[in-house]
């Protein structure tokens, strides 16, 4: 010891005099800090003196005691009735007039102060000491007023699992000597078991939590190198042996890049997306319940559970009643061009609660105008506030393949269940969309990383604009609810049974709620039978089961606007299809070649007018550039080569003749009975 340790101790008070621990907090920093003389003059301190010679004597100012520092003090600052805040900031303050402390991880300081602060055991000077009796055989003077058991800690309240966790009851592990696969094989079971309820799940072979967003609403982020050390020091103590005796320390680097570097982990729940509100699960059953859901794999992310009150055994009535109230008290003052509209709204409404019942994929919902202002952003706002209790979340419609791809594998990793595109101008005509429209898997590689991922496709799309114009597949991936106002302002003098509609929609959450899930629950409970209405191409088992839903409750006209969808949205079809009626009408039956074809549209002869008047515009604009040749239109035609279009007409290739030259015939399908209305205009 040195001499000014050795005076404080020839100073001290006679060991039956009880002493005054009532001690400033400046005066404790300043004895924390090493001022000898001042804890000289006080004679006493709020640390006894064998901690002071361990923490304070330079001979122990060694990196591989400072958590064992760290610790001593805070556990004897906190038995002696300091609050939890002022042990951290004064052992934080003596930390950082310690270069030596100061190199310690501020992760492994936290964890020994908050190891010290929640110790529940009965500890005194003497089992904190043990080094030093082990080296001297004795205690100081000072501990002879301090053997008696200090006052036990409350527990702590882990973030980890969101339960209680005794410091002192967690596995310890030890690094020492040991590769990063033998420290995984501890650390991951132990973080396995500390994980309850669970707060980290797997998805697509990494690590990942849920998130809370500034703005609001919840998102999937993945569990990095930064991020995981936090978990493994809530689930576990870790410790290296030195000089035999062991210190605390942080899970080693090596050790978290193979825990991340695994694809599964035993115990890890998998996670497949966030939800905000009630949904049905596949086995009827109604999944309220904040948290993790074992049997749908959703997390049900929100500040508060939703109380239903669905009857127990809802009848027909009560479906036809729950299906009524919310015709008329939610989509009543909208101007829907049909029952069919309608019914395609209600539909959109039970299909976000009940997809994970449906096995398979969903179909894109549009919502269709022929100008501003009539009320298609309203109807989406409106069902996302009822399904999440949220705002809707809406975005622009990307006009590439690439963004497309980009923005539905962003949404589906960060585990989005609804994709909202909001006043769309441009064609809806995407590949990608199309896609994902019709997948229950979506592959995709992830931005800025060589990484390929399989990613369960759990979104729902709305599509919103003025007029909205499809292509390629889209019209046969998608359903639509047109609303028309019939005025040239209809946001101008507009009025609504419920004058403030989305406060209303807000106070009156729960009951619309009831009254979807009572509409849904009396079907499934009574046979639960498939509706009648032509299954749509890739959503057979959506349509059965929204179909079914809706008619038991006695609303009807789902679906029934599908044919006037696609004619509306087949404009190219319906052009070839104009063009090969001409062609047959003015050509014949004559087969000709594309050469031949070509100097016919771009010849004068007024027999061919009518003809080159109904060019689809694929080929109009090879016949209007005259730096194109034979070959692109051969290309076009082959494109539409026995393509079958409403009216039953299709182009061919006719047999090849002596000059082997292709040919091309308009002909008839035999397996389609030409539309008489067709053909009339034709």
């Amino acid at each position: 010891m040195n001499q000014d340790t050795n005076e404080s101790q020839t100073v001290s008070k006679d060991s039956s005099t009880p002493r005054d621990l009532s001690f400033s907090d400046a005066q404790i920093k300043d004895a924390l800090n090493g001022n000898l003389g001042d804890i000289v003059g006080l004679e006493i301190t709020d640390v006894p003196m064998c901690l002071y010679d361990l923490w304070i004597e330079k001979n122990h100012f060694e990196m591989n005691m400072a958590g064992e520092c760290v610790y001593n003090l805070a556990l004897y600052l906190t038995k002696r009735g300091r609050k939890p805040e002022t042990v951290d900031r004064l052992v934080r303050a003596w930390i950082k007039s310690k270069p030596n402390i100061c190199a310690f991880s501020d992760i492994s300081i936290t964890e020994e102060i908050e190891h010290a602060v929640n110790a529940d055991d009965d500890i005194t000077c003497k089992t904190l000491c043990k080094t030093r009796i082990a080296e001297t055989g004795n205690l100081c003077k000072d501990c002879k007023d301090h053997r008696e058991s200090w006052p036990v800690a409350s527990k702590q309240f882990d973030g980890l699992g969101k339960r209680e966790v005794r410091r002192e009851k967690l596995p310890e592990i030890n690094i020492s000597k040991r590769s990063a696969n033998m420290i995984s094989e501890r650390a991951v079971p132990a973080l396995v078991a500390a994980n309850d309820p669970p707060v980290i799940f797997s998805k697509n072979g990494t690590l990942v939590r849920i998130v809370a967003e500034d703005e609001g609403g919840y998102r999937i982020e993945t569990i990095g190198e930064k991020k995981l050390p936090s978990y493994l020091l809530r689930s576990a103590r870790y410790v290296k042996t030195v000089k035999g005796k062991k210190v605390s320390c942080d899970p080693p680097r090596t050790a978290i890049q193979d825990i991340l570097s695994m694809t599964r982990w035993e115990g890890i729940k998998p996670l497949k997306g966030i939800i905000n509100g009630p949904v049905m699960r596949p086995d009827g059953t109604i999944l309220t319940t904040l948290g993790y859901d074992e049997e749908t794999g959703l997390y049900y992310a929100g500040d508060r559970e939703i109380k239903l009150s669905v009857p127990e055994n809802p009848t027909k009535n009560d479906a036809y009643k729950a299906a009524r109230w919310l015709m008329k008290q939610i989509f009543h003052d909208f101007p829907y061009k049909g029952d069919a509209d309608k019914a395609n709204v209600l539909a959109h409404l039970i299909t976000r609660v009940i997809k994970p019942m449906i096995d398979g994929p969903t179909p894109i919902m549009l919502f269709d105008k022929p100008q501003p202002g009539t009320g298609a952003s309203l109807q989406i706002e409106i069902i996302e506030r009822i399904v999440t209790g949220e705002p809707a979340a809406f975005r622009a419609m990307p006009t590439s393949e690439e963004e497309m791809n980009k923005v539905i594998t962003a949404m589906l990793m960060d585990g989005r269940t609804v994709c909202n595109f909001d006043n769309i101008t441009t064609p809806i005509k995407q590949s990608s969309l199309s896609q994902a429209a019709t997948s229950t898997k979506w592959e995709a590689r992830v931005l800025g990383q060589s990484l390929n991922v399989t990613l369960p496709q759990t979104l729902t799309f709305t599509c919103n604009g003025n007029a909205l114009e499809l292509g390629g597949d889209i019209s046969r991936r998608a359903y639509r609810a047109t609303i028309d106002a019939d005025m040239a302002r209809p946001w101008q003098g507009r009025e609504f049974k419920h004058p403030k509609i989305l406060r209303w929609v807000k106070k009156h959450r729960n009951l619309a709620l009831t009254k979807i899930f009572t509409m849904i629950k009396a079907w499934k409970m009574n046979g639960a039978y498939p509706g009648t209405v032509e299954p749509l191409g890739s959503f057979e088992n959506w349509t059965m089961i929204i179909s079914g839903i809706l008619e038991y409750a006695g609303v009807h006209g789902f679906m029934e606007n599908a044919a006037e969808l696609w004619d509306d949205a087949d404009l190219p079809n319906a052009m070839w299809d104009l063009f090969l009626g001409q062609w047959k009408t003015l050509i014949g039956k004559e087969p000709v070649t594309t050469k031949e074809l070509m100097d016919i549209l771009r010849g004068p002869s007024p027999m061919y007018s009518r003809l080159r008047e109904n060019m689809p515009e694929d080929v109009a604009e090879i016949i209007d550039s005259k730096d194109v040749g034979v070959s692109r239109l051969s290309y076009v035609l082959r494109s539409h080569k026995n393509k079958v279009y409403p009216s039953g007409r299709k182009l061919t290739v006719a047999p090849k003749g002596h000059d082997n030259i292709a040919k091309w015939i308009v002909s008839e399908s035999v397996n389609n009975t030409r539309d008489a209305s067709d053909e009339g205009r034709n």
